[in-house]
């Protein structure tokens, strides 16, 4: 029952929300906030002082279905913690289950601002927006990141003319361009990314879309792309998709020099992601400005994706194995893959030795998933 420090008397009836029980309290002292009782099947009762538990309601205020507690769920308690508890006024994070959203963390910046985020977690579950800017394409391999920023309140959204030259300008120096550069480097050649051209999307106040062509004697080899979508009347999500793709493997194999083999060994793979999905989480959406100010209306994902997409002369799509050296996930009971996709549910800003070490691990759960079921960490 209460402890010190928190309760008060009953201030009106308790209600059910779903399967919990919530109970409003009076503070105890005059200028103390007052409280919320929370319990939950098979979780201790826990108290909420009303500062917290109006965070908690404002950050799943914009689901999409319109209820904040069916989206963000109700309290965690600590490990190990099965006697009543409280979360005072001070509490500087909270962890919440149960929601549509899943797991989540809620937490307090130094300006006093709270912001839930996921705990990171891994599905194989497909967004709508997983192939687009594909059309007309047939690249031998592309290595994809999707990122899924479902902001509430982003229609007064747009790519302003200085940002988008900002963009223009980080491009060639970004990460991406230099994951490109690599690859051919690595074998020897030194075939810069440098050159960034608007690509062949729709460019204007509510999308931006870049390309980067390596094609030495007229025929692409490599290419990189960048794209950034606002919401439409047919896309309630803010899209982010970096990608590089071998566009012809003979291409690149003649732009290489005699002896170079153009297959991609899983170290190189992880690496164009890990650089794919820092610039479609990070550079890309910087392009709207500050997002410090916006709530999300779902959980943000990633969904990382391989495919080979260019048909061989019998019209069948190669096997992801022919292009890249799957050989440390294991072997395959059910023969190779064209495609292999994973998504991840976290938060778009991480330090990159966290993203690494995500990255590696949605790696090993899509190489499971399938078919690879002898795939470990310890074999990347």
């Amino acid at each position: 029952m209460p402890r010190p420090g928190w309760g008060g008397r009953p201030a009106g009836e308790a209600w059910a929300h779903g399967t919990a029980a919530l109970q409003d309290l009076h503070h105890v002292q005059d200028g103390e906030p007052g409280w919320v009782l929370c319990l939950v099947p098979t979780r201790p009762p826990v108290a909420v002082a009303a500062p917290v538990w109006q965070a908690i309601i404002d950050a799943g205020r914009a689901d999409y279905g319109h209820d904040p507690l069916a989206a963000v769920g109700f309290p965690v308690p600590p490990e190990g913690e099965d006697e009543p508890w409280a979360i005072g006024p001070g509490a500087q994070e909270v962890d919440l289950d149960g929601g549509t959203w899943g797991a989540g963390r809620l937490a307090r910046s130094g300006r006093g601002v709270w912001r839930w985020q996921p705990i990171p977690r891994f599905s194989l579950n497909q967004g709508r927006c997983a192939t687009n800017w594909t059309a007309g394409q047939t690249p031998a391999l592309r290595l994809r990141a999707v990122m899924n920023l479902p902001w509430a309140g982003v229609d007064g959204l747009e790519i302003t003319r200085d940002r988008r030259r900002q963009l223009e300008q980080q491009l060639p120096h970004g990460v991406l361009a230099g994951a490109v550069t690599v690859l051919s480097r690595r074998r020897g050649a030194e075939l810069p990314a440098a050159d960034w051209v608007r690509g062949p999307f729709n460019n204007s106040a509510r999308s931006a879309g870049y390309i980067c062509t390596i094609a030495p004697d007229g025929r692409p080899a490599l290419t990189a792309a960048a794209v950034l979508a606002l919401p439409t009347p047919t896309e309630s999500t803010v899209v982010a998709c970096a990608e590089v793709m071998v566009e012809d493997a003979t291409a690149w194999a003649a732009a290489l020099g005699a002896g170079w083999e153009t297959q991609l060994g899983l170290d190189e793979v992880q690496a164009v992601l890990l650089d794919a999905w820092e610039t479609a989480a990070e550079l890309l959406p910087a392009i709207v400005g500050d997002q410090s100010a916006l709530r999300w209306a779902a959980p943000p994902t990633t969904e990382l994706r391989l495919t080979c997409e260019q048909p061989a002369p019998n019209g069948a799509l190669p096997t992801l194995d022919t292009l890249i050296d799957l050989e440390p996930f294991g072997p395959i009971d059910r023969g190779g893959r064209s495609t292999l996709a994973v998504t991840v549910t976290a938060a778009p800003a991480m330090d990159r030795t966290e993203r690494r070490d995500l990255l590696r691990r949605a790696l090993v759960r899509m190489a499971r998933e399938f078919g690879y079921v002898d795939a470990d960490l310890e074999l990347l």
